[in-house]
């Protein structure tokens, strides 16, 4: 499983790795978006990549993700503020906080990650149920 974010959702997206690897799940976090995807995806064929993003809206992520879903066996999962956001779109499934972006100044954005936090510990526990249900 690979988690994907910029900025704050980076941040996040360490913790989602974290938390999954925790569980016994094989993840691990990218936070730069030019990343050479193609040397990945020729060691594994079907991975699970968990985008975060606030707005869904950053050109290069969204580039990335329909870049992603050529390759069938991808799996992408978005978690955002918006369901009706680019990313939102681009994705197999999305789970949508529902909260507006808050910048303080320019661009430091000030948006809570409790909600993405709390996605991702949703995530982890009911694969760690799963696990368990399966004895994997």
């Amino acid at each position: 499983m690979v988690f994907l974010g910029t900025g704050s959702s980076g941040i996040n997206a360490d913790y989602g790795a974290r938390i999954l690897s925790n569980v016994g799940v094989p993840a691990f976090s990218i936070k730069d978006p030019y990343y050479p995807f193609d040397s990945l995806m020729g060691i594994q064929s079907d991975l699970i990549f968990v985008v975060l993003s606030v707005t869904g809206e950053m050109p290069v992520v969204n580039e990335l993700v329909t870049k992603l879903r050529r390759k069938e066996q991808n799996f992408v999962l978005s978690i955002t503020g918006s369901a009706s956001s680019t990313l939102a779109k681009l994705s197999n499934m999305n789970l949508t906080y529902n909260f507006e972006k808050e910048v303080i100044g320019d661009h430091y954005v000030m948006t809570s990650s409790v909600p993405v936090v709390y996605l991702i510990e949703i995530i982890a526990r009911q694969t760690y149920k799963l696990k368990k249900e399966r004895k994997l």
